[in-house]
């Protein structure tokens, strides 16, 4: 049995955009630390350096905030402050972010509680929120005033790809005009003691960070510029198969709707704990890089493929660097670097694509990441 990518026919999804980001990584507290990072095929690993929740965010309301959710309203923060996405974001913004569990340290840690301390209260009632999944995505609205829809999607490692899919159902729907989507994930003790006995071990030190994107309808007229998505995630599950295959069998066929020959792939990125580089350049020989995120910052669970989608953001830089923003000309800026931005488009070049699959059998999760030279139709 097998769930395939939607058939054709079905209702396409506007086109849509991603035209600013923002990570939190091992290479960094900031945006500016990943675009150095990943620019310099750095390695890093473990927890995001010098992010102390108080000392990023204040003391006021983060006595009984957790890590993830201080990592995504960081994200959302630094994300918003880019220039010229201060003013794309409103009360109509809605917030959509991928996750595995939550926060495993809050929710183990709340049960223990309930279990050894002593009565008549147990446990901490301010740190309960924390325990339930949503909490990152619901918390980072209410600190940063965005009154649109709220979502939360787990998927593991596939949950920041899933996130952009639900993501551009709401734009589709009308529910939003402009979508923060992305994923955390924290690094903890307790995430440390489950991940051995999980099944599909990537086998690369255990990390965390937060990735987010603005997203938009292309034809809204602020977002003339940026990555343009091929279409929806194209995703299948082959319990009998190899995931690592199909997810490349999967990236094929979402150029071929896309009416693109494999040649047009200029870089992709996979996750998972298949080795598919030589798969890779296999089907799209004419590729210029294949990145694995988990060789660069480690496995950082379900932040995993919205880095992937962040590295290949990266992944050209012929002209002006200006990391965080994506391929949008800034008025009278000149090789510049700015945190939130990248490259300066050439005028008359056909936007960048972006393509999104992920594929699974009984024991791996693998997810692919398509860049493609030009744009789409």
């Amino acid at each position: 049995m097998s769930g395939r990518a939607p058939a054709e026919g079905t209702a396409r999804m506007p086109t849509t955009r991603l035209t600013h980001w923002s990570a939190l990584s091992p290479y960094g507290p900031t945006s500016a630390h990943f675009h150095t990072g990943v620019t310099a095929a750095a390695t890093a690993a473990g927890a995001v350096p010098d992010f102390e929740i108080r000392t990023a965010l204040g003391r006021s309301g983060t006595r009984s905030m957790d890590r993830v959710t201080a990592l995504a309203v960081a994200a959302i923060g630094d994300l918003i402050a880019q220039p010229g996405a201060t003013g794309l974001v409103d009360s109509r913004t809605a917030i959509v972010l991928g996750t595995t569990a939550g926060s495993v340290a809050s929710t183990m840690r709340f049960t223990r509680d309930s279990l050894t301390e002593d009565r008549p209260y147990l446990v901490d009632p301010a740190r309960f929120p924390n325990t339930v999944m949503n909490c990152a995505a619901g918390r980072s609205a209410i600190w940063h005033k965005l009154r649109g829809p709220n979502a939360t999607v787990a998927g593991g490692r596939a949950a920041g790809l899933m996130a952009v899919n639900y993501a551009r159902r709401l734009l589709a729907t009308g529910r939003a005009d402009t979508v923060v989507v992305g994923a955390a994930e924290e690094l903890s003790s307790e995430r440390s003691r489950i991940d051995p006995h999980t099944d599909g071990s990537t086998g690369a030190p255990l990390s965390e960070g937060a990735g987010v994107f603005l997203m938009h309808r292309a034809e809204n007229t602020y977002a003339t510029t940026g990555l343009e998505l091929i279409g929806p995630v194209y995703t299948r599950m082959v319990p009998e198969a190899d995931a690592g295959a199909v997810a490349i069998e999967e990236a094929t066929r979402a150029l071929t709707r896309a009416d693109l020959d494999p040649s047009a792939v200029q870089s992709i990125a996979v996750t998972g704990p298949l080795d598919l580089g030589d798969r890779v350049m296999e089907a799209f020989p004419d590729a210029g890089a294949v990145l694995r995120p988990e060789d660069r910052i480690g496995d950082t669970g379900a932040a995993a493929s919205i880095f992937a989608l962040a590295m290949l953001a990266q992944a050209q830089r012929s002209n002006a660097s200006v990391p965080g923003m994506l391929d949008a000309p800034v008025p009278g800026m000149l090789d510049a670097s700015v945190p939130g931005m990248l490259d300066a488009s050439v005028p008359g070049m056909l936007l960048a694509g972006i393509g999104l699959v992920f594929a699974y059998d009984e024991h791996n999760l693998v997810t692919a990441v398509v860049r493609v030279r030009g744009g789409f139709r």
